[in-house]
């Protein structure tokens, strides 16, 4: 017996699936409210990760506002140490413009 060249899918496409996959997160919530027995199985992760995931957010917002501070705290520094660059610097070219008349 030779196989099939088109084999069926499980899974079935076309827009229809777009609903159904839309319908799952309510699904899942009347699964969640029908079986009290798996709530801590899906509330105490979700808990954990909001703990670990707003620890993380937080010291890595303040460490990068840290940075930010420091960094615009030595900008007079690194503004007053160009003077000393310049002869160093390769001139920048100059575009001189035609002057405009402009009536009165």
């Amino acid at each position: 017996m030779t196989p099939d060249p088109h084999p069926k899918s499980i899974v079935k496409r076309g827009p229809g699936s777009v609903l159904a996959g839309a319908t799952y997160p309510f699904r899942a919530l009347g699964l969640f409210i029908k079986t009290p027995r798996l709530r801590r199985y899906i509330l105490f992760p979700i808990a954990v990760n909001l703990v670990v995931g707003g620890t993380i957010y937080a010291a890595l917002l303040f460490a990068g506002l840290r940075a930010i501070d420091t960094i615009m705290a030595d900008v007079p520094n690194w503004t007053s140490n160009l003077a000393h660059l310049s002869p160093h610097l390769p001139a920048l070219p100059q575009v001189r413009l035609p002057p405009v008349n402009l009536p009165p």
